[in-house]
């Protein structure tokens, strides 16, 4: 049986353990730097289950104290060839698949975006 929401709910709890990370709505008035995840894509695979691919993005301001790339590495390490499971509902295999580093168009505003598939087996 499909259950999206259990396995949306497990990921975002996974990578809150690095930093906190936020899904579709970015709450306005947040410190930087922050991570948000804004799609979720998910498609069949047959009847075994389903594949996912997600973007983090990271952003952060220009000058600010911390390092971008220390935090998107933190978060490339935290999940490339990990498992989330819940018992009786799924089990995922997550992989790192690319980093983007993008210049926002805002000057002050630096972005690194890191795209992620998972394979996702419910039970």
């Amino acid at each position: 049986m499909i259950r999206t929401s259990e396995y949306v709910k497990a990921l975002i709890d996974k990578i809150n353990e690095t930093h906190i990370c936020y899904y579709e709505d970015v709450p306005k008035g947040i410190e930087y730097p922050y991570m948000y995840i804004p799609t979720i894509n998910i498609n069949g695979i047959g009847e075994s289950g389903e594949t996912s691919n997600f973007d983090i993005q990271i952003w952060h301001l220009e000058g600010e104290d911390g390092d971008i790339d220390d935090l998107a590495d933190n978060i490339r390490n935290a999940l490339d060839r990990i498992t989330i499971n819940k018992i009786g509902s799924f089990t995922s295999h997550i992989y790192f698949q690319n980093q983007n580093i993008v210049r926002d168009l805002e000057p002050d505003l630096i972005l690194r975006e890191l795209s992620f598939t998972a394979r996702i087996f419910y039970m």
